[in-house]
């Protein structure tokens, strides 16, 4: 298990012990041609949201599709663009999984996490990461991912070991798409900061945003 830096954000979210945190999930490439993608619960996801609605003395939800809803899209136009401008240009979307919370999805964005999957027909497979801290720290933890991604600073400040961000995105390919690319990946970037909202959200490199409440993490599959 990582150091738990960043429990205490996930504390206004947590409900009965449990971070109240669900997959959604989009393997339609088509659908990544529009504006908007509907990323869809997992059954999974159903069960650990009626928990946090229990406590929240809400309904409890039957179906996954209740799940569908836009809170839980997702827009992958202004990091295609990214990459576009930054690693290659004939780049398309494959799939997506995000981490979202339980009736907030991605209305507070320092509280969701995604990965992506690209093809390129010039160089293969590229993955990007873009999540929240307190997110991803709880995600590797469920995974029982015991490297630590985040080390910590002076000034109450954490860094990036990128060493670990190859690994820790090599797990998540595995359990979000079922791809083993354990000691395959490479980096493309180094780990770097983003902001904005999570829809039309990713920052130019090197941006000076204030609002910078996530990290993201590009890599290519050799």
């Amino acid at each position: 298990m990582t150091e738990n830096f960043f429990a205490n954000d996930r504390l206004k979210y947590t409900f009965d012990g449990q971070y109240a945190h669900g997959c959604f999930f989009n393997s339609q490439a088509q659908d990544f041609e529009k504006p908007l993608v509907q990323l869809h619960a997992t059954e999974k996801t159903l069960e650990q949201f009626n928990h946090a609605r229990k406590v929240l003395n809400e309904r409890a939800l039957t179906l996954v599709d209740e799940l569908d809803e836009p809170r839980y899209m997702t827009s992958t136009a202004q990091l295609t663009k990214l990459l576009h401008n930054t690693i290659i240009n004939d780049l398309q979307v494959v799939q997506e999984a995000a981490e979202f919370i339980c009736d907030m999805g991605n209305q507070d964005p320092q509280h969701t996490l995604r990965l992506v999957e690209y093809h390129s027909e010039k160089t293969g497979t590229y993955l990007v990461l873009v999540a929240g801290a307190p997110m991803l720290e709880a995600v590797l933890n469920d995974l029982n991912f015991t490297s630590e991604v985040f080390e910590p600073g002076e000034n109450g400040q954490y860094y990036a070991n990128n060493a670990a961000f190859l690994e820790a995105m090599a797990a998540l390919a595995q359990s979000y798409f079922g791809l083993d690319v354990a000691g395959q990946l490479v980096a493309q970037t180094e780990v770097f900061a983003v902001g904005g909202p999570f829809i039309n959200h990713v920052n130019a490199l090197g941006s000076e945003d204030d609002d910078l409440n996530r990290i993201c993490f590009i890599a290519r599959v050799k």
